[in-house]
């Protein structure tokens, strides 16, 4: 981020206050989760989700907003990359673990019948 978004995040935390934007962070949050709960109640029914998609954008925006607000009031950016870094490893570790699982079913099921029982 730059250094004249992280003043204008500054001054935010500053003229609103601290725990105001925590309040603020989670209300955030809550319209997104909100956003997408629609979103997937119209996409269970095929109507059209573009508007809606719209809003999940606008809406994520915010959030990523209040989440750095959040870093700075908790002094907890390199935390958060740390914690970044372990999770997306845990990821990618799942990922492959799936991935191989998956293989292994299928080889199995394409086994014939005469290998599966020896």
């Amino acid at each position: 981020m730059n250094q004249e978004n992280k003043k204008i995040l500054h001054s935010a935390i500053v003229h609103y206050g601290q725990v105001s934007q925590v309040d603020q962070s989670v209300e955030e949050m809550a319209e997104l989760i909100q956003a997408l709960n629609k979103f997937k109640r119209k996409h269970k029914r095929k109507e059209d989700t573009v508007p809606v998609q719209i809003n999940i954008a606008e809406e994520i925006a915010d959030v990523e907003i209040m989440l750095e607000q959040l870093k700075m009031i908790f002094k907890c950016s390199g935390q958060v990359d740390i914690w970044r870094r372990k999770k997306l490893r845990r990821l990618a570790d799942s990922i492959a673990k799936d991935k191989l699982n998956e293989r292994k079913n299928t080889r199995k099921r394409s086994r014939p019948v005469s290998e599966k029982s020896e």
